[in-house]
């Protein structure tokens, strides 16, 4: 990202960074982008301890500083390892950084890549002065140089590289006090901040609203149902949020991976579980705006989370990371819950996969997770065999003509209750009697219980039952058919249809 955001040309960074610079032109292949950033992997230099392949975060003298005093460097150098061995080409481990050898002379390598990396550098020694360092380094092998003359021209050659930075850093006040910012944050290892408090005394809710392309009318029935539910227990004080997940989706390569097309699926599916009753109290929160009223504070608060956990620990939640993509919204879930200051997260197995669990964990179970009510008999067809094609569901979005087509041929075997017309039937009998036209007349139904009994005895056939519910089925869309006809939401269906054109085509 950094090398794109910036348009860099060239990048260059030592041999252990390879591999993410690889990644840019890889991922320019992946894109189509014919012109690729040219990487340049330098050496990396050797520790100047014993074995130490490069330099070491936790040891100090394993390398020379910017901003070392002379003192510093007489101290390292005079103490590093040197040994008389010809110097050889390093070789790299697989993700590009240097194997440890006690054959590499650091000494010898501060001198080849540092001071003789200008093509006219010269080097004197006493009464010598080496053009190359091939010279100097035969000479060394040989015994013409000593260990302890190398080095102190050696001392002498760095302290004035050295020189002009240490007074720029005494000379101006600005980088003099940057420089002791910096030795403050070095004095000890700064761990991942602890999740900072939150105040969750307002009772608050956040469900995030499915990135599907259809959204399945049992799901849009029960969040519903819950987040009244939710308002209705908390009083007043009460809080709850419907989110539009879409920057965490397209991160995902959810549905199309297209990020409007994300972002209008997610409107059309908010809209769709408003037009079902929604509590007028819960507000519509798209993630992409939350992010951008604070972007600092909320990436800072992503790698926080990334600091806090090791990929094998994000998996436990959400099962095995496919990609990249999956882990960062998985640390994206646990920010934008505690950005939202939610006391409760309402899960929706199917899209969730365990980031919401993460989430809560994140917060110190501050959070409570609630999963959503498990939906009866959500498939038409028969219980016992594989749905098929879109008949065996009701959506969201279904036409009336959909509905009762969908449910005259939904799966219901005579004298048998198991089954997803009885289970529709026994949601609206838990408010309202049902009358029945049977074959033996009508007849009137007034729980769910006395339904199963007359439909197991035979009481009740197929046929008498499914009028009953496609009628109360349909009539649960009536305002969901004014939500859809209103041009807004017009446009956002224009947009799932032809999504879901797009994705009929990738298969």
């Amino acid at each position: 990202t950094d090398i794109f955001f910036i348009k860099a040309d060239i990048c260059q960074l030592g041999l252990d960074q390879r591999k993410c610079n690889m990644l840019a032109r890889e991922y320019c292949d992946q894109i189509g982008r014919k012109l690729k950033p040219v990487i340049l992997s330098h050496h990396m230099l050797a520790g100047l301890k014993a074995g130490q392949a490069k330099m070491s975060k936790s040891d100090p003298d394993s390398a020379i500083f910017m901003e070392d005093t002379a003192e510093d460097v007489e101290r390292k150098i005079l103490a590093a390892y040197c040994p008389r061995v010809a110097q050889k080409v390093q070789e790299v481990q697989e993700d590009g950084a240097p194997t440890a050898s006690d054959e590499t002379n650091p000494c010898l390598d501060y001198l080849k890549c540092i001071i003789f990396s200008n093509p006219n550098a010269s080097f004197t020694i006493g009464e010598t002065t080496f053009t190359t360092f091939e010279d100097l380094e035969k000479a060394f092998i040989d015994g013409s140089v000593t260990e302890e003359a190398l080095k102190k021209a050696l001392i002498v050659a760095i302290n004035g590289l050295l020189d002009p930075v240490r007074a720029h850093f005494q000379t101006s006040e600005e980088a003099k006090g940057l420089l002791e910012t910096i030795k403050g944050y070095k004095k000890e290892a700064v761990a991942p901040q602890p999740i900072k408090s939150v105040d969750l005394s307002t009772p608050k809710l956040v469900v995030f609203v499915p990135a599907v392309l259809k959204l399945h009318l049992d799901i849009a029935l029960s969040i519903v149902e819950q987040m009244n539910a939710f308002i209705a227990a908390n009083g007043e004080k009460a809080e709850a949020v419907l989110y539009l997940p879409d920057w965490s989706a397209t991160t995902r390569n959810e549905v199309t991976g297209d990020e409007k097309e994300i972002a209008a699926i997610l409107a059309y599916n908010a809209a769709l579980i408003q037009s079902f009753g929604l509590d007028a109290k819960v507000t519509v929160v798209k993630q992409s705006e939350l992010i951008l009223s604070d972007a600092n504070a909320y990436w800072f608060e992503v790698i926080n989370a990334g600091r806090k956990y090791m990929t094998s620990k994000v998996e436990t939640f959400t099962g095995e990371v496919s990609c990249a993509g999956v882990l960062i919204a998985a640390l994206m879930r646990c920010v934008d819950v505690y950005s939202l200051k939610a006391s409760a997260i309402l899960t929706i197995p199917e899209t969730d996969i365990g980031q919401n669990a993460l989430a809560c964990e994140y917060s110190g179970d501050q959070v409570k997770e609630v999963v959503l009510a498990a939906p009866l008999h959500r498939k038409l067809c028969d219980p016992n065999t594989e749905a098929t094609t879109d008949d065996a569901f009701l959506f969201a979005d279904d036409s009336d003509m959909d509905v009762r087509r969908k449910l005259k041929k939904a799966f219901a075997a005579e004298k048998d209750a198991v089954n997803p017309v009885v289970s529709l039937a026994g949601r609206f009998l838990a408010t309202t009697a049902a009358t029945l036209k049977t074959q033996g007349g009508e007849l009137t139904v007034s729980s769910t219980e006395e339904l199963v009994d007359k439909y197991n005895s035979g009481a009740v056939h197929p046929g008498d039952l499914k009028p009953y519910v496609s009628d109360n089925v349909v009539g649960l869309y009536t305002n969901t058919r004014k939500v859809v006809g209103t041009p807004d939401v017009k446009k956002l269906a224009t947009v799932v249809k032809n999504a879901e054109k797009k994705m009929a085509k990738k298969k």
